[in-house]
């Protein structure tokens, strides 16, 4: 997703995943993010990549990535004492707003002033812009021509389509190959898990029914234990009441259907004996 120009000056064999996360706390349902480390023809750069999960946009992105940088640099400055310079930071925003993203992707963008102040204030205020990776502007062969691992393409499909009326469960019928392709790689269950995970917290109308109905045909059994185990932790961190509401509900109803089935054949039996008698 970054420009071709700058990308190919990027030794990608050097990127490295660092540690840490720069999301405030109460915003991580909404927010993740990832920090890399790389080098431009033999400088230190990182790439900085902020992944939103709302149903809209961020209209202060800017600012915000703006913080995540600030926080970025101190802590790079705290392991580098002495460091006469900092790392450039590529920010990188991925979104999947329903309707696609329509807000600032700069700095600039968000100052309020008038057009003939601009040019004046310009030397004293900050001006960045975020590389804007829009799910929603793509098309799903897009997404599946890009060169990422299979997982990684499944899930920038999951999060394109995690909204959709119909889950996430047809969709997967559709994505067969590319999930089969998960499911047989290095850590494959572990993978599927994450899927599995995501389907069920990200839409309502995803059930543990659903999800079995369409991986196990296509995996296996092995898939359906996949399901049950992400289902059941789920209930468990209290994070699918709606699930848990509709199983206690389909125990109700079986132990009234039971004891319905029983007072019909214990009816039945005493007609019998009497007729008998």
């Amino acid at each position: 997703v970054l420009p071709p120009k700058l990308a190919e000056r990027i030794d990608w064999d050097s990127l490295h995943l660092e540690s840490g996360h720069f999301v405030e706390q109460d915003l991580t349902a909404q927010y993740s993010d990832l920090l890399y480390s790389a080098t431009v023809e033999g400088h230190p750069v990182l790439l900085y990549l902020l992944y939103e999960h709302q149903s809209s946009g961020d209209g202060m992105m800017p600012l915000r990535s703006l913080r995540y940088m600030v926080a970025i640099w101190t802590r790079w400055l705290e392991d580098n004492k002495g460091a006469k310079a900092i790392p450039a930071i590529i920010p990188v925003v991925l979104s999947n707003a329903p309707d696609g993203w329509r807000w600032p992707v700069s700095m600039g963008e968000l100052f309020a002033i008038p057009k003939d102040l601009r040019s004046a204030l310009q030397p004293y205020l900050p001006e960045f812009r975020f590389v804007l990776d829009d799910l929603m502007g793509r098309t799903d062969a897009e997404l599946m021509a890009r060169t990422a691992t299979a997982l990684g393409i499944l899930g920038m499909l999951a999060l394109r389509h995690g909204r959709d009326d119909e889950g996430l469960a047809p969709r997967l019928l559709e994505w067969a190959k590319l999930v089969t392709a998960v499911f047989s790689a290095e850590n494959g269950r572990e993978a599927l898990g994450k899927v599995v995970r995501y389907a069920l917290l990200a839409n309502q109308r995803t059930t543990i029914q659903d999800l079995e109905s369409v991986l196990v045909p296509i995996l296996g059994e092995a898939a359906r234990e996949v399901v049950m185990t992400e289902g059941e932790r789920l209930i468990q961190q209290g994070e699918l009441r709606g699930l848990e509401r509709g199983r206690a509900e389909g125990k109700a109803e079986g132990k009234a259907e039971g004891k319905a089935e029983g007072k019909a054949e214990g009816k039945a039996e005493g007609e019998a004996k009497d007729r008998a008698a």
